[in-house]
């Protein structure tokens, strides 16, 4: 086995070298499905018990883990904030179980930078096929109307960076005049947060009427969730570009857009007026 990280022979998978110091762990992989990361460190011996929780110490940072037993090994989902100490650390250690049932190995890090940074391209997508994708497009028509709404924007991080944003933007006829225009401008992880990017939803209620922010948020990728809408404003569902791997569900509240937990904590808490009979 190698003494650095390796890529396998195809799909988001890397090959860790052999642990060092170990104790009841054999080996291990780094593996993405969906956007998802996990290890997968297979055991000696897979006949005891498997511990359901662990550390990964990654530069002397602790992530508290979850394991779940696989065909003789140990399936450890991990968090996307792991990926940076990895790149960077020159060692990580690992531990699950307590006392006689203890496994543990420390990993070297060597080559996992270059090696992380070739698999993640080829991790599969989140499923959003029950979903219709809303494309942004720096071709698109909708950026000339965009390009007016986001002005004030743009101006400020054109002043902040001396350089101007990239933009691209989308819109949906949703009938009866009433529409969706959504835009993203990009330039810098600085400025806009782990994407880079920012993007805003803007709302035209009728064919003569104004166009009015009705969503923003980091960057992300933009769905429209048709089965689900309110005052011919369709749910918008957002899965971000980078960081997590969990959908947004935002409801149209007849001026904008609102996360759809939110609004349902605040019909939860709606005062009852109804019936009120108090003097």
């Amino acid at each position: 086995m190698a003494d650095r990280w390796q890529q396998a022979g195809s799909g988001a998978v890397a090959l860790l070298p052999k642990p060092q110091s170990a104790k009841g762990i054999a080996s291990a992989t780094l593996y993405c499905i969906e956007q998802r990361w996990s290890f997968l460190f297979r055991v000696d011996d897979a006949s005891g018990e498997t511990p359901a929780s662990g550390i990964l110490a990654v530069g002397g940072e602790p992530f508290a883990v979850e394991a779940a037993g696989r065909n003789g090994a140990l399936d450890v989902e991990v968090p996307f904030e792991i990926l940076q100490p990895l790149r960077e650390a020159a060692r990580m250690g690992v531990v699950f179980g307590e006392s006689g049932a203890k496994r543990e190995a420390t990993f070297s890090l060597k080559g996992s930078r270059d090696t992380i940074d070739a698999i993640a391209p080829r991790c599969s997508q989140v499923d959003m096929s029950a979903f219709e994708r809303v494309v942004l497009s720096p071709a698109d028509p909708a950026v000339a109307v965009a390009s007016t709404l986001l002005a004030e924007e743009a101006g400020l991080f054109r002043a902040w960076s001396g350089t101007n944003p990239e933009m691209a933007a989308a819109s949906v006829d949703l009938g009866e005049g009433k529409a969706l225009l959504f835009a993203s401008l990009c330039g810098s992880t600085s400025y806009y947060g782990l994407s880079g990017c920012t993007i805003a939803g803007f709302a035209r209620a009728g064919a003569g009427a104004e166009w009015k922010l009705a969503y923003n948020t980091e960057g992300s990728l933009i769905h429209l969730d048709r089965s689900a809408a309110n005052g011919g404003f369709p749910n918008v569902v957002s899965l971000p570009m980078v960081g997590s791997t969990t959908p947004s569900h935002w409801v149209w509240t007849g001026e904008a857009y609102e996360l759809r937990e939110e609004v349902m904590a605040e019909q939860d808490m709606a005062p009852e007026e109804e019936g009120d009979t108090s003097q």
